[in-house]
């Protein structure tokens, strides 16, 4: 495997109807990255599919983050700004309940 991440090009998934998916917050958690799972992430009520990021290995970035879940207040502290999310797809939205 490369050690840097795979070059991104910004792109959405929609389903049939070119509707975004909307995702719980109970059903993100199982977009978490193990046993087979893809790894999506939340960040201001958008849903980003990171499984082919590198540094997302297993559903575990840094050994901080983990994938299935709402990182909007841990990006905050991140030394990388939210535009590095320009290089994963954005797949769904994420509904507040």
């Amino acid at each position: 495997m490369p050690s840097f991440d795979p070059p991104f090009t910004f792109s959405q998934k929609t389903d049939n109807l070119g509707k975004m998916k909307e995702f719980s917050k109970k059903e993100l958690t199982r977009y978490n990255g193990k046993n087979g799972a893809p790894a999506y992430i939340a960040y201001n009520s958008k849903v980003y599919d990171v499984s082919g990021s590198f540094v997302w290995r297993n559903g575990d970035h840094q050994f901080r983050h983990q994938a299935g879940q709402d990182l909007t207040g841990g990006l905050r502290q991140a030394p990388h700004g939210e535009d590095l999310l320009e290089r994963v797809v954005l797949i769904g939205t994420l509904r507040e309940d």
